[in-house]
């Protein structure tokens, strides 16, 4: 996916008002190995969401069957312009076996910071800088790198500071082209951009400082973990780049990159209008049966532009898992389906799975957009 950052400075609070620095900061050192498990915080338990209040992402479209969620008035046209001509659920495009946990299309690492974790003083080498990480030191467990994907994101949580840090183009040496150098002993670190969130950011229909995707969404909330998907549960929405969304957004997005008139609004929700009965009658697997549940009950959150038809779920990288010495996470969810008996249906091609979500029992008419 190639996420298209655009007029990131129009939403800002305060616009983008400090310059990059004339010299690029230092090269944070690197380290041997992207596996580095002492003093590094294991990931919460499966579901866990950083506290926003109010949490927007855990609120559900359909609490109970039946329900009639108010619709986008153009939703059947739009959801034509995401499909462009054919119909499809997606796939899931996640990080492949064997390529470090790097997912080469939508998985995001993701990473949860300790106090004795080494500390960085952040730039930003593009869109005028982000003076909003000035004064602030950023806890980065040693060994972080970012996505091997084109915008190379990155996310830290520091969960006893109840602060998320989100990161496009991470460790970027101030030529606005990020890397998958880890980063190790601390210092100063360049990115191209990003964004800092609090627990209040949300609050009065507010925004995070800054961003580092296209609606300026925080990352945490609305990553697919694997580990979600194999438990048979997800209580959150999630997010999915679509393809041609619209220059529109709504809340809690802050801002679209979306270049198509008659696309979704970035910050909408995808929803699949499919009861939960009806969904436990199909004849699909439970990995699949987990997914759609998750799109009938809570939706797709629409975060940015895919190159893919008609989107791609984005998800928690391997490097997530495999810096604290766990089981890479998609390669336990990989493991399921070929135990559920769908490994035939299970492509791989640039570092990426591609694994179609089945499409039996639905149809075109049961998609909607949901404001």
């Amino acid at each position: 996916m190639k996420k298209l950052l655009v007029a990131l400075c129009l939403a800002l609070p305060a616009g983008c008002n400090s310059t990059a620095a004339g010299n690029p900061p230092p090269h944070p050192q690197a380290s041997s190995s992207h596996r580095v498990t002492q003093a590094v915080q294991t990931p919460p338990p499966t579901g866990w969401q950083f506290p926003y209040k109010p949490n927007p992402f855990v609120v559900p479209i359909c609490s109970s069957d039946p329900c009639s969620p108010q619709l986008d008035p153009n939703s059947a046209a739009e959801v034509s312009q995401m499909m462009n001509g054919s119909f499809s659920m997606g796939e899931i495009q996640e990080a492949e076996p064997g390529t470090n946990g790097q997912g080469q299309d939508d998985t995001d690492p993701l990473y949860y910071a300790t106090q004795s974790d080494p500390t960085y003083a952040v730039t930003c080498s593009q869109f005028g800088g982000c003076s909003f990480f000035s004064g602030v030191s950023v806890h980065i467990p040693n060994g972080a790198y970012a996505s091997i994907d084109s915008d190379h994101h990155a996310t830290v949580v520091e969960r006893w500071a109840g602060r998320e840090y989100d990161f496009w183009e991470f460790n970027d040496y101030g030529t606005g082209k990020g890397t998958t150098n880890p980063v190790s002993g601390g210092g100063a670190l360049s990115v191209g951009f990003g964004e800092l969130c609090t627990t209040t950011s949300l609050q009065n229909y507010g925004r995070c400082l800054g961003s580092a995707n296209e609606a300026a969404l925080p990352m945490q909330p609305g990553m697919l973990d694997p580990r979600e998907i194999v438990a048979g549960k997800i209580k959150h929405t999630f997010y999915a780049g679509v393809y041609c969304p619209s220059p529109l957004y709504v809340w809690p997005a802050a801002q679209s990159g979306g270049r198509c008139a008659t696309g979704p609004a970035e910050g909408e929700r995808i929803w699949l209008d499919l009861t939960d009965a009806a969904i436990d009658a199909l004849p699909d697997n439970a990995w699949a049966k987990t997914l759609l549940h998750q799109m009938h009950d809570y939706g797709f959150t629409i975060d940015d532009s895919a190159g893919s038809r008609p989107w791609v779920p984005e998800g928690v990288d391997n490097a997530t898992f495999t810096i604290v010495g766990q089981q890479p996470g998609w390669d336990t969810f990989f493991t399921e389906v070929e135990n559920e008996g769908d490994g035939d249906e299970l492509n791989w091609g640039d570092n990426a799975s591609h694994l179609p979500i089945p499409t039996t029992g639905i149809t075109q008419s049961n998609i909607h957009i949901v404001e």
